[in-house]
């Protein structure tokens, strides 16, 4: 039961992450945005999303890389219940290219969310 409430924890934060990434759900301080005005700062507010979307696909591509040498090298996971490694890392890869996704298109604001921070 150990072993498998640790790979389903891993599965559920990076299942849930593109998630979160859609709604808006994370900790953001609007210090700044807030205060250039609103054209300012939906442009600021865009470009930091695009910024970010770039370093997760790249973190994605680095997991992606890992995950292909841990197919290749047959890698298991160190616990009783042994599984490829490689499934939970292409679980981490699906996680954080479809929240980079979600960073990248445009989306409506979310009702309920901070003002400002879903009009990007």
């Amino acid at each position: 039961a150990n072993d498998i409430g640790r790979y389903m924890l891993c599965g559920a934060v990076f299942l849930a992450l593109p998630q979160v990434t859609r709604n808006q759900g994370h900790v953001a301080i609007t210090l700044l945005p807030d205060a250039l005005g609103p054209r300012a700062g939906r442009l600021y507010r865009r470009a930091l999303l695009l910024l970010t979307a770039v370093v997760v696909l790249t973190v994605a591509w680095f997991c992606t890389d890992v995950a292909m040498a841990q197919y290749r090298q047959g890698v298991l996971t160190a616990m009783a219940n042994q599984i490829p490694r490689w499934w939970l890392t292409v679980v981490v890869v699906f996680g954080l290219v479809l929240s980079a996704v979600h960073m990248i298109l445009p989306r409506p604001p979310v009702p309920g969310a901070s003002a400002g921070h879903g009009e990007v």
